[in-house]
């Protein structure tokens, strides 16, 4: 007719809360380099990540290689809870711009000369996120587009050239814009002199 009584207590782990996803867009329009990242805590660790197939199924806390767009994840605790995020947005970054340079003024050669040595401003575009090239038409030729600016001084013939630079960025998306070089040629001036005529005597 012995009795013992113990008490145990039973402590529930407090509950398992998901903050707000935070994420980082991709470097450039149109790519794929974005993240995001769930914050977690409560609940008994460890945790268990789940994103979903638009990220390749990836079980990290952090999901990487995101390009624009929705995503949804699941985190679960070491008791199985788990928590279903509604979305995290990844947004995209603007597209970049390409502006070409003015015209420059014109050079002027003498002598003879056919060329002149031109120095160029560099146009305006994110070498990180578009790849440019640049072709020549009119006076000067360069048909096949050459990757990068113009060098500067560039020598141009006699005439108008007509410079279109390219930028495609990672969409893919095409700017063109262009300018036109002037080279006015001449020659210098010739001075004859003619003797004085001798006298008539009448």
């Amino acid at each position: 007719g012995c009795t013992d009584a113990e008490t145990i207590s039973v402590i529930e782990p407090t509950p398992l809360v998901v903050s707000p996803a935070s994420f980082t867009p991709p470097t450039c329009y149109g790519g794929n380099d974005g993240t995001a990242t769930v914050n977690a805590e409560g609940g008994t660790e460890p945790y268990i990540y789940q994103w979903d197939a638009a990220t390749g199924s990836q079980t990290t806390k952090t999901a990487v290689g995101l390009k624009v767009g929705i995503y949804l994840f699941t985190v679960t605790d070491a008791n199985g809870c788990n928590i279903t995020s509604d979305f995290v947005l990844v947004t995209q970054p603007e597209p970049p711009e390409l502006l070409c340079p003015s015209d420059p003024a014109p050079v002027t050669v003498t002598g003879g000369a056919t060329t002149a040595s031109v120095i160029l401003t560099a146009p305006i575009y994110d070498p990180v996120c578009q790849i440019l090239s640049w072709t020549m038409s009119g006076a000067t030729i360069v048909s096949t587009p050459v990757v990068d600016v113009v060098p500067s001084p560039y020598t141009f013939n006699v005439g108008t050239t007509t410079v279109e630079y390219r930028a495609v960025n990672v969409a893919m998306e095409e700017l063109t814009c262009t300018f036109d070089v002037v080279v006015i040629g001449g020659a210098d001036l010739a001075i004859t002199k003619t003797a004085n005529p001798s006298p008539v005597n009448t």
